[in-house]
Parts: C-alpha cells; sequence; structure tokens
C-alpha cells in the first residue's frame, strides 16, 4: 500500500483505511478559512453584542464589538431586531465557515476508512473522534468505481470513490489520488458481490 494507507484483518471485519494528510491542502485551508472566519466574526460578535445588549444588559468593557449610532446617539446598541436579522443572516456564513475549519483539520490529520463486517459496510471521514460515517449494505455492492464530484473546486470537478449497493456512497475527494486509486483497487474484491460470492 501506498504511505498512509492499510488494511486491517481482524477476522469478523476488515478496515480499509487511507490518510487525508496533506501539507499542502492544510495550507491553502488555512488561508482560506482564516479570511473567511476572520471577516464572518467581525458580523457575529457585532450581532451577538446587539443581542446581548437588548436581552441582559450593558456589555461588559472587555468584549470587543463596536456600538452603532452617531453623534448624539454615539454608544446605543444595536435594536433588537437588527440583531436578530443579522444572526440569521450570518449563520449560513457560520456554517461555511465551520465546513471549511473540518476541511482544514481533514487535510491536516483526516482519515478514510471503509468498515466491512458481514453484510453490514459503513464509510467514515474525520479527525479522531470527529467525522461522519455513512452505511451501506455490503451484500448488495454491484461497483466500486472512480467518479467526480458534482461540485466544482477551480473550475474542476474532484474525483471521488463511489460505492453503487443498496444506495450510492460517495467519498474520498479528500484523498490523494494515489491513496484513492489504491482504496478502489483494495474494495473492489472485497465487496463486488460476484468476487465476494466466489
Amino acid at each position: 500500500p501506498p504511505r498512509g494507507c492499510r488494511i486491517d484483518d481482524e477476522g469478523s471485519r476488515i478496515i480499509v483505511s487511507a490518510s487525508a494528510r496533506s501539507i499542502a491542502g492544510a495550507a491553502g485551508l488555512a488561508f482560506i478559512c482564516m479570511f473567511w472566519n476572520g471577516i464572518t466574526s467581525v458580523f457575529v460578535v457585532f450581532a451577538i453584542g446587539g443581542l446581548y445588549t437588548n436581552l441582559v444588559g450593558p456589555l461588559p468593557r472587555w468584549f470587543p464589538t463596536p456600538s452603532s449610532g452617531h453623534g448624539s446617539h454615539a454608544g446605543s446598541p444595536i435594536p433588537l431586531g437588527m440583531a436578530i436579522f443579522m444572526m440569521l443572516f450570518m449563520t449560513p456564513f457560520i456554517l461555511i465557515g465551520l465546513a471549511m475549519l473540518m476541511a482544514f483539520f481533514t487535510a491536516l490529520a483526516g482519515e478514510v476508512r471503509v468498515l466491512i463486517e458481514g453484510a453490514r459496510g459503513a464509510v467514515r471521514t474525520g479527525v479522531g473522534p470527529f467525522g461522519w460515517t455513512t452505511r451501506f449494505d455490503a451484500s448488495q455492492v454491484k461497483s466500486v468505481r472512480r467518479d467526480l464530484t458534482r461540485w466544482q473546486q477551480n473550475g474542476k470537478s474532484k474525483p471521488l470513490i463511489e460505492i453503487d449497493a443498496d444506495r450510492k456512497i460517495r467519498f474520498g475527494s479528500v484523498l490523494p489520488d494515489e491513496r484513492r486509486d489504491w482504496m478502489i483497487a483494495t474494495l473492489r474484491p472485497l465487496l463486488v458481490t460476484p468476487v465476494r460470492r466466489a
């Protein structure tokens, strides 16, 4: 196996793992994360300050938020309605920022794992205890193949792995090409039904 890949055969179950570690990818994502989350945090802190002032009371001196208003209105808090609107408006930006942060940690120390235990199959992508798992019926796998993402990055779709079972599982876009190709070649004889029966 390429560096960062392994097969653990535990008798009753097999785990195929590939590291998603990429220093270049992590460096690029770190820059994007700092830029996106830095700008987003300014508006979020401003909205939190408005909510706190309207619902709890005066802000502590250390709280880093400017107050709205000019002239005689300087120092007055933003209205509650505007603070609520800002929080609702910023929610998608916060979620995108969290997804970018998760992608950064995945590129730094992430792993893709495929667990096969009889008819039970699961694909897990993540870092340590944090990640997401997708389950599938390993006895119904028709194909394991290379495909492309439906979304594009820099105008190009990224390659990924698709397992066609009781449903289609698409994963592995975070893997370097060599590890992704190894995982496809390793999973085919372990999962595709005619091979399993043989």
